[in-house]
């Protein structure tokens, strides 16, 4: 049961992200200054954030027991159990809306909707309200990445469909990639909450890397030997020499 919950959480919540972020790029797409529509869209993701914040803030214990054990990796059954036996009036949280707000809010899809009955009755609005929390605030960082050309050079938004396309059953590889860049100093300068930084950029390449990613990341590392490097190292650097050996006979065939 808690295993069918838990991919129903991801699901809806790849779903409702793809839902919103289609939304603000076709705006932008169509938009003559797409600088300042991408800049609108940001606004109004976050007049959306600031709202669920607020909901966030009245059930502060609730809120935080279910993130933190979400990212521990916890299934949605015993995170939701414990809410409902300790904090049953969370269960009613919401978004608070005051009078000055603009925040246009966007229902979930049919789709959407029934992914979300998949969840016991009671509840089913804490779990869409985390959804959206979650979206909404993962878009707020992710939109100013967004690369759009200058509006005097008359182009379109710059937008390329990313795919990691390593192993399915080797996610690992991605996480090691990121750590080994973030630590390094080549993202960020090193700063920064990595695990952010990791999830944010799985998202960038359509990597669903599940609840227990940190885990199998700690895992890889004891269970290795002292010294040895992941493999997804040595493929980096196999490729990039055949990469160059592939230039440079390119270059002398042809000069």
């Amino acid at each position: 049961m808690s295993t069918e919950l838990n991919k129903a959480y991801q699901d809806l919540h790849a779903s409702y992200t793809k839902t919103i972020e289609n939304i603000g790029i076709d705006r932008i797409n169509k938009a003559r200054d797409k600088a300042f529509a991408k800049d609108r869209f940001l606004s109004q993701v976050q007049n959306i954030l600031m709202a669920y914040s607020r909901g966030f803030s009245k059930h502060t214990e609730a809120s935080n027991y279910f993130s933190s054990q979400f990212r521990s990796g916890d299934s949605i059954e015993d995170i939701t159990d414990k809410i409902v036996k300790d904090y049953p009036e969370a269960l009613k949280i919401t978004v608070v809306v005051e009078g000055r707000d603009t925040a246009e809010f966007i229902e979930f899809s049919d789709n959407e909707t029934v992914l979300l009955k998949k969840f016991p009755a009671k509840i089913q609005q804490l779990i869409g309200f985390f959804i959206g929390y979650s979206v909404f605030s993962k878009l707020y960082e992710k939109i100013p990445s967004y690369n759009i050309e200058d509006k005097s050079s008359n182009k379109t938004i710059t937008t390329y469909p990313l795919e990691w396309t390593g192993e399915k059953g080797n996610k690992n590889e991605f996480v090691q990639l990121v750590y080994g860049l973030y630590k390094a100093g080549l993202i960020n300068n090193g700063k920064g909450e990595i695990t952010k930084i990791v999830e944010t950029l799985a998202e960038v390449f359509s990597l669903e890397l599940g609840n227990n990613w940190q885990s199998n990341l700690s895992a890889s590392i004891h269970n290795s030997k002292s010294g040895s490097n992941p493999p997804v190292f040595g493929k980096l650097r196999l490729a990039f020499e055949k990469y160059a050996k592939d230039l440079v006979e390119h270059k002398k065939k042809n000069s």
